[in-house]
């Protein structure tokens, strides 16, 4: 993530892409086996889809497996996408699923191998080196404040303030209407300044 703190605070005030008219007749390609267009899909989006599953899961070696998943998944799947225009929501929705199943099987995995006279511990992933000290302070702020949101809450936030998506795409990728969307970005950026203001002590965050 790049952005500014404030910029995640903001009115919702974000440009919405224009329809991709190429971009959907990839998609049309694809579905009917063009390994061209497949791969001309995995080169527009792996970048991204990469990123949001590593501020998801904020692990690094987790995101590389379940970016591998995703688009194994998009492309076992791709004949079941109803309508091409709506690609990039439908990727993002099997990547925050992929995560979502990488995150129980982590879970899974601890509490098998932990004692059972321990409680369970859920290590907390720091960013690498190379990301921490390439993050301003402000950037490091927001980035605990953004671990504080539930996954779904941090998805959406992610995808409309990050990657820009529209709120119909995010609604796509969430199974969720426009309208709750839309409510949950106001929530979690109010969460998101709550947090910002806890840790600064500055009530006009």
């Amino acid at each position: 993530m790049t952005l500014s703190a404030t910029s995640w605070l903001v009115s919702d005030e974000i440009v919405e892409r224009p329809f991709d008219e190429a971009e959907s007749a990839l998609a049309l390609r694809a579905q009917r086996g063009d390994r061209h267009a497949q791969r001309a899909i995995y080169d527009r989006h792996a970048a991204p889809v990469h990123r949001f599953v590593v501020d998801l899961l904020r692990d690094r070696d987790a995101a590389s497996d379940a970016l591998q998943d995703t688009f194994i998944r998009v492309f076992q799947k791709l004949g079941s996408l109803e309508d091409p225009n709506r690609l990039v929501g439908w990727i993002f929705g099997i990547a925050r699923h992929v995560c979502h199943e990488h995150r129980k099987s982590t879970m899974r995995r601890l509490r098998d191998a932990a004692p059972p006279d321990r409680a369970l511990e859920v290590p907390h992933h720091e960013p690498s080196p190379e990301r921490a000290l390439s993050l301003h302070e402000s950037a490091a702020a927001l980035e605990r404040a953004l671990g504080t949101l539930g996954p779904d809450r941090r998805a959406v936030l992610l995808m409309r303030c990050d990657h820009q998506l529209s709120h119909q795409e995010i609604a796509t990728a969430m199974g969720f209407s426009v309208a709750k969307v839309k409510v949950e970005i106001f929530r979690a950026r109010a969460a998101l300044r709550a947090a910002l203001r806890e840790e600064s002590g500055d009530d006009d965050v």
